[in-house]
């Protein structure tokens, strides 16, 4: 199952590149990602420890929103085929000794920013079965596929749940006519959207989220980047960040007044380089690859918790440092956290993965590029 899953994924990435017409070494270029990091997931050799890993080569490919949704459900299936493979035993580099280094990536990605988004619905096989099976019992293979048959059958019974509520009147609440101008509390709007779906309350949804300085298209795709700005409306509104567009948040964002501009891409680059005086260039080439410089970046990790702001600095570090998501959101004290955390040990190990990736682009004779 993991190796058909894999092979899904690499191979629709695959067809992003070869449509794209660009080499590896170009996608690294463009990406911060290494250009071997990038042969191996297109080959099925390893995968992303993080869907905003997979999201920057698309981005780069030119993929549109139906593509992006549909390479991050293939994420998805093929890191809960990897997670079950984990649990029950098997390891991940058994077949291919080269995949090794990335599975012990993977695994200490759930404790550094910029760590694997989007938590599979079923759970992981229970780690304290044998490795190795009685004669006559069933094969693990057959467990794995009766845990992915449970997970199709509580996604369409989820999807059922979700029309029906839909479809029925809420209780209590009091119908909002499309002429009062307010789309989102009408009718002809669900009562709650989530990532994934398609239709002019969406695109309604998105005007209001660039009105209030988000930066995003409105294209009436609910995907990945109308997810992060829906996530950091609700920070700033003083929501819970769940990312689920509820009558709350429709509210809020007709009537709070929430302001969503923040410092430009260049303000963000010019402040790390005054702040990280010692190697400014590998500073700004890693908060590029973790958030694209974006202050209101952030990405969902397994395990329920998120990572935030131009260093995506995860909800642990955040306790540690005594911020929160509002505070990693203020790309100042972003940047003086990172500072903090550079100063432990005075080198990028909180962010091992963008760092190899920055280190693998210098030049041969050593001298660091200088930023696009």
């Amino acid at each position: 199952m993991i190796e058909h899953d894999l092979a899904e994924f690499a191979g629709y990435l695959q067809r992003m590149k070869d449509k794209a017409g660009r080499s590896y070494e170009a996608l690294a270029r463009r990406t911060g990602i290494s250009s071997s990091a990038l042969h191996r997931y297109c080959t099925g050799r390893g995968l992303p420890p993080d869907f905003g890993t997979a999201e920057r080569m698309a981005k780069a490919c030119g993929a549109t929103a139906e593509e992006l949704l549909e390479l991050h459900r293939q994420w998805i299936r093929a890191e809960a085929a990897q997670t079950r493979s984990r649990a029950g035993g098997t390891p991940l580099g058994a077949r291919n000794p080269e995949s090794a280094d990335e599975q012990i990536r993977a695994e200490e990605s759930a404790s550094r920013p910029g760590s694997r988004p989007l938590e599979a619905a079923d759970g992981p096989v229970p780690a304290d079965e044998p490795e190795t099976e009685p004669r006559g019992h069933p094969s693990r293979r057959r467990r794995i596929a009766v845990l992915t048959s449970c997970f199709v059958a509580i996604a369409v019974a989820t999807t059922a749940l979700v029309t029906y509520v839909r479809a029925r009147p809420q209780p209590g609440v009091v119908e909002k006519s499309p002429d009062d101008g307010r789309l989102l509390l009408s009718r002809a709007c669900p009562p709650a959207m989530a990532m994934g779906e398609h239709d002019e309350c969406v695109r309604e949804l998105q005007r209001l989220l660039i009105k209030a300085g988000g930066r995003l298209e409105a294209d009436a795709d609910f995907g990945p980047a109308t997810l992060r700005n829906v996530v950091a409306f609700q920070v700033l509104a003083g929501l819970p960040p769940n990312g689920l567009v509820d009558r709350t948040t429709a509210e809020a964002l007709y009537t709070a007044g929430v302001e969503m501009r923040s410092w430009s891409p260049e303000q963000v680059e010019n402040r790390i380089r005054q702040v990280f005086p010692e190697e400014p260039h590998r500073a700004i080439g890693i908060a590029r690859c973790m958030s694209f410089l974006d202050p209101f970046y952030s990405l969902p990790n397994v395990n329920g918790t998120r990572n935030w702001g131009v260093f995506q600095i995860s909800d642990g570090r955040l306790t540690e440092l005594g911020g929160t998501p509002l505070k990693a959101f203020d790309p100042e004290w972003n940047i003086q956290a990172a500072r903090r955390l550079w100063s432990q040990h005075r080198d990028f190990r909180h962010w091992e993965n963008c760092d190899q990736a920055y280190r693998q682009q210098q030049t041969p004779s050593g001298q660091e590029r200088t930023p696009r």
